[in-house]
């Protein structure tokens, strides 16, 4: 674990203070690379934000940074305002570096996974609250852990908790998620993932 953890702590409890020192810092820096590179401040500050909120979630899930924060964070915001450029249609992308920082494929390629799932799970959120109530009650209460067991429930206790029968809710689950899983592959976002 980097000593620099501690931003990612910072966002992850919504420590204003850290929150402040991180733009005061970084965002500076982001704002030239973007408006170098096709952009103006308002990318930059979407950027810059997109970045912060998907380390606010991969904070939640133990995220530990290996490297120094300001390197880490440079990194997965020029990886985002490439892919950016390449969605407008840019065929060919040169990107100008800032000085002293040099691409390290390694931790693009980190950062690239951690978008990647982060994007994936909000369009699974998208697309589940597509969904008819009885199916959101049915895959959320499959998909809630067990105080008691720790365990996920199981379609028996799912049963218990709906007062419905066992094999309702196995049906109906398994109805659910297949149209779950279709109205994800229909989305327009789905091939770009």
């Amino acid at each position: 674990m980097h000593a620099d953890q501690r931003y990612i702590k910072g966002l992850v409890n919504n420590d204003s203070e850290v929150i402040r020192e991180i733009y005061r810092k970084y965002y500076g820096r982001i704002q030239q690379l973007v408006t170098s590179n096709s952009g103006n401040v308002e990318d930059a500050r979407d950027v810059f934000q997109e970045v912060l909120v998907v380390l606010f979630h991969k904070g939640h899930e133990g995220f530990t940074l290996t490297c120094p924060f300001s390197y880490f964070l440079y990194i997965a915001c020029r990886s985002r305002w490439i892919n950016e450029l390449k969605k407008r249609g840019r065929r060919r992308v040169t990107i100008t570096d800032i000085d002293g920082l040099n691409n390290d494929s390694l931790l693009t390629s980190e950062w690239r996974q951690l978008y990647k799932q982060e994007k994936q799970k909000q369009l699974f959120h998208r697309e589940f609250r597509k969904l008819g109530p009885s199916c959101q009650e049915l895959l959320g209460l499959s998909w809630t852990e067990n105080p008691d067991t720790s365990k996920y429930n199981s379609l028996y206790e799912v049963a218990q908790i709906t007062g419905r029968t066992y094999g309702y809710v196995r049906r109906k689950i398994a109805e659910c998620r297949n149209r779950l899983m279709q109205l994800v592959q229909e989305s327009c976002d789905f091939n770009d993932l």
